[in-house]
């Protein structure tokens, strides 16, 4: 019954509107322990292919976390930067006092 919540959850923030980071912007050059890389990728495609159940919904459950944290301490971080709006964060328009 917990996985059927787990995955109902990841389901809906697959889907959601929160913003998850590309990986567009890295170069494209091999890391110099390229070897290293391919073993561990041989590893983890192994483990998935053993526990697939367990490791793809911990994957993904790992990706959500990771995403949510990386937006709210974006968030944190324009704020701190940029100090206290001018402006009212759900409608744009100047707030009214």
């Amino acid at each position: 019954m917990v996985w059927l919540f787990v995955v109902a959850a990841l389901g809906a923030l697959m889907t959601s509107t929160v913003r998850y980071y590309s990986f567009q912007g890295r170069p494209l050059d091999p890391p110099p322990a390229f070897s290293l890389a391919i073993v561990l990728l041989c590893l983890f495609v192994a483990v998935v292919w053993k526990y697939s159940e367990v490791v793809l919904t911990l994957f993904a459950s790992c990706y959500v976390v990771a995403a949510s944290l990386c937006n709210l301490f974006a968030s944190f971080a324009t704020a701190s930067l940029h100090g206290p709006r001018d402006q009212c964060p759900f409608s744009g328009t100047p707030n009214e006092s």
